[in-house]
């Protein structure tokens, strides 16, 4: 009786181990561009001596950055990285924390981010000037809100999956920024090494794909086997 008690209890914890095991996986990879990467781009805030006065130095915009590179490479920074198909069913819960997106120096951070469906949004204006935000979405209902020194805006939130949805000032136009939408939480955003890591996935067949403000979007097959797998993705000057 003790012999079976004690099967079962292993075969039980072998079990949970094994299910633990199945949702554990990770993809990975390195996002690159391959080629003479787009020359640094300075922004011109001249028309606003506030926001001009915000910086001691020219400020370069955020279309196009990258680490240093090596062979050609250049690891790619604000590279959006999700899995479009192939992602677990859930129900996930959504996040209450809000989502907070900042203006300060009249440049909106982070300048690239996901969040939930359903995660409430806020736009904190730092600067001691108004900021007419305005989110433009697809899927969701537009956003607009004029936002005081040191305001914070009401909560948004996306209705549904987008990739991307713009949020701009109506004030400067270099003033942008952009919110990806996802109803799942398996999604990251580069820094200027290229790298991410997406985690919690079991073993299966997925589509991942990478979104970058002026290259576009690509779809990257990848297999996870073992709670491992790598998807490195490759631009070039070509879509």
């Amino acid at each position: 009786m003790k012999s079976r008690i004690g099967f079962s209890y292993v075969l039980i914890l072998w079990l949970g181990l094994w299910g633990l095991r199945a949702q554990a996986g990770t993809i990975s990879g390195v996002v690159h561009f391959d080629g003479k990467p787009r020359p640094e781009q300075l922004l011109n805030m001249s028309s606003d001596p506030y926001c001009e006065s915000c910086h001691a130095k020219p400020v370069p915009d955020e279309m196009f950055v990258h680490g240093k590179g090596e062979n050609g490479k250049h690891p790619l920074a604000n590279i959006f990285v999700y899995v479009k198909s192939g992602a677990p069913k859930g129900p996930y819960s959504v996040p209450t924390a809000p989502l907070v997106i900042t203006r300060e120096g009249c440049l909106f951070s982070p300048h690239v981010v996901g969040v939930r469906v359903g995660q409430p949004v806020l736009f904190q204006n730092n600067d001691t000037i108004v900021l007419n935000v305005h989110c433009v979405s697809r899927h969701s209902p537009a956003f607009t809100h004029a936002l005081k020194a040191g305001q914070s805006s009401p909560a948004y939130t996306f209705l549904a999956p987008e990739v991307m949805a713009k949020v701009k000032s109506d004030d400067h136009r270099w003033e942008r920024a952009f919110v990806a939408a996802v109803d799942h939480p398996f999604f990251q955003v580069t820094g200027t090494n290229g790298t991410f890591s997406i985690s919690g996935l079991p073993d299966g067949a997925y589509v991942i794909e990478t979104w970058q403000e002026l290259l576009g979007a690509r779809s990257t097959k990848v297999t996870v086997l073992d709670g491992k797998g790598t998807a490195n993705v490759t631009y070039t000057t070509r879509r």
